[in-house]
């Protein structure tokens, strides 16, 4: 292993390298087999370290049944980065640290707060088609029952949940403001469903890491977003949960946060239907999605090649190779 050794006394004990998403992307795959490697410790769950008080981002870390209560990073860091060290403290002497968070690639304030807080720090992104990447957020959402109604729909009503995450170009530029070159590595997610060997190879090499870790099968398809079994049945139950009981999801890694004072017993008995919901999805055998309409993907298309035009230039390659449409 070749990072970490000159570091900030600050930075001991936090991670030498770190996924940034972006989500929908293989970063749980990735996450789930650098994870099998005996010189990594990454731990289990995704951490919302640097961008813990993004409201827009994590509205559900907020809202209380009482009230909105909100975090603050910058004027309770000392808190938070005790928090954040103690996700750590279970790392072995010589074991490279990582953590990944699918949400820094689109978040404002984390690559600055990364570059302050771990300057040497390496960073693993993973970017796919755009408008694939979109569409496979819509159904992971819709089986989370954050989605009561059709893709099309969504776009139209509120086109920031799916498509912001896609602005790869404006993303990449805001991180190459605050950190070396040679900090960055990039990855697509073609390439990891193609030949994942080849892929986590080039990853390993990134981070200094002596060898490969053993790959899993069960590792390459982690957190697949897939249909639910009754896609109209699915979008009326999430609607009719949604409108009348609408709570935050518990978050005990987030330091100060309380989630809702009442859970009365109709809110727990949703909350176990949803459950055994999810759980029933599981059991179906894998399926596609359906397609994605012709004229919405040709909209998207054009989107996402205007806003991320100067992509290859960041890159350094041509991204019309790998994303045909991204010709301009």
């Amino acid at each position: 292993m070749t990072i970490g050794d000159s570091r900030k006394p600050e930075a001991e004990g936090l991670p030498h390298f770190i996924l940034v998403g972006a989500p929908k992307c293989g970063t749980t795959s990735v996450h789930a087999m650098l994870a099998q490697h005996p010189d990594v410790f990454m731990p289990e769950n995704e951490v919302f370290f640097f961008d813990v008080d993004d409201v827009i981002t994590h509205p559900d870390f907020f809202v209380h049944r009482e009230g909105l209560s909100f975090h603050d990073y910058d004027a309770d860091f000392d808190r938070y980065l005790a928090w954040y060290r103690s996700l750590f403290a279970r790392a072995k002497p010589g074991q490279l640290i990582g953590e990944d968070t699918t949400t820094y690639l689109f978040s404002p304030d984390a690559p600055r707060r990364i570059a302050d807080l771990l300057p040497d720090v390496r960073l693993v992104a993973l970017l796919r088609d755009p408008v694939d990447r979109a569409y496979s957020q819509y159904w992971h959402n819709v089986r989370a029952g954050r989605h009561t109604v059709s893709f099309e729909r969504v776009l139209r009503t509120n086109p920031t949940a799916l498509l912001a995450h896609g602005f790869y170009a404006e993303q990449l530029e805001r991180y190459r403001g605050f950190l070396g070159s040679g900090q960055m590595h990039v990855s697509f997610f073609e390439d990891l469903t193609g030949d994942p060997p080849s892929e986590i190879r080039s990853i390993c090499q990134f981070l200094g890491l002596d060898a490969l870790p053993p790959i899993d099968a069960a590792s390459q398809h982690r957190n697949r977003a897939r249909p639910p079994l009754h896609v109209g049945s699915r979008l009326l139950l999430n609607q009719w949960i949604g409108h009348r009981f609408s709570f935050p999801r518990p978050r005990p890694n987030v330091p100060g946060y309380r989630g809702p004072e009442v859970e009365d017993g109709l809110a727990r008995q949703l909350r176990w239907y949803e459950k055994a919901l999810l759980a029933l999805d599981e059991n179906v055998p894998r399926k596609r999605h359906p397609p994605m309409r012709d004229d919405t993907r040709i909209h998207l298309q054009k989107l996402f090649a205007k806003r991320n035009r100067d992509l290859g230039a960041i890159l350094g390659t041509d991204i019309s190779s790998r994303w045909p449409y991204m010709n301009g």
